[in-house]
């Protein structure tokens, strides 16, 4: 009984705030679904899903899931794009309950467990933008180091998910809020970009607005491809990056 209530203490003291367990994590640790299914009985855990549990005082939250698939799954998995810039601080916004949550995921989708797969308010865009993986990538401050992208490895994620006039001009204007980028990391990110669309966009948003970083690019060095991409259907062309930009694009400020 003595062993059994350290387990249970070291068990608690293992819990993170919002962040659930995984039955396989918890089974390299010790803890058999038997030993899980009597701490259920008795009121200290709770099982969320098949094989995912939390303690019974304890909410799990969209970053706490992420952490978990990151620490006890070993998933390339991390939050991306406006939800990486605004869990950094970019805009003064806090995510909503209901507000969409985008993680990039470098795993295929038969890795990721059906639970996360089922969060409605979890979107996991399954792709490689980078050649290199890790590139950009940076840890919260906080009770919580979960891995996120950078801010200059968010913008370009979200140049990358521009579909329509409206995602352009959100995109645009949070170039404008990033007056301090590293000049270095965003030119690395841009010769590992795997995406032309990408580069030839977020070149054309950082030229027009002006910031101090854009100064910094070796535009000479970054690959743009040939030939014209079409950014925005039935936009207007711009010549010098050779994509089309939405028809009120000069009337934004």
């Amino acid at each position: 009984m003595i062993e059994k209530g350290k387990k249970l203490q070291n068990l608690l003291r293992m819990q993170k705030e919002g962040v659930p367990f995984f039955a396989s994590y918890l089974k390299n640790k010790g803890y058999p679904k038997e030993l899980l299914r009597l701490y259920i009985k008795s009121g200290w855990i709770k099982r969320l899903d098949r094989g995912v549990y939390i303690e019974s005082n304890n909410e799990m939250t969209l970053e706490g899931l992420l952490f978990a698939l990151q620490q006890q799954l070993s998933l390339n998995i991390f939050p991306a794009a406006k939800t990486a810039l605004d869990l950094l601080g970019v805009r003064q916004y806090v995510l909503q309950e209901n507000h969409e949550f985008l993680a990039f995921c470098h795993n295929t989708p038969n890795e990721i467990p059906k639970f996360v797969k089922e969060n409605n308010n979890l979107k996991i865009k399954y792709t490689k933008l980078f050649d290199n993986e890790k590139l950009g990538l940076t840890q919260l401050k906080g009770k919580l180091p979960l891995y996120l992208s950078s801010r200059e490895r968010a913008i370009l994620e979200t140049v990358y998910m521009v579909k329509d006039a409206d995602d352009f001009k959100e995109t645009y204007e949070l170039i404008e809020l990033l007056l301090d980028l590293r000049g270095e990391l965003l030119q690395n990110l841009l010769l590992a970009c795997k995406s032309i669309k990408t580069k030839r966009l977020f070149l054309f948003l950082a030229k027009y607005v002006n910031q101090q970083w854009f100064n910094l690019l070796n535009m000479k060095a970054i690959k743009l491809g040939k030939g014209p991409r079409e950014i925005i259907k039935n936009g207007i062309y711009n010549k010098e990056f050779m994509i089309t930009i939405p028809k009120d694009f000069y009337e934004y400020q």
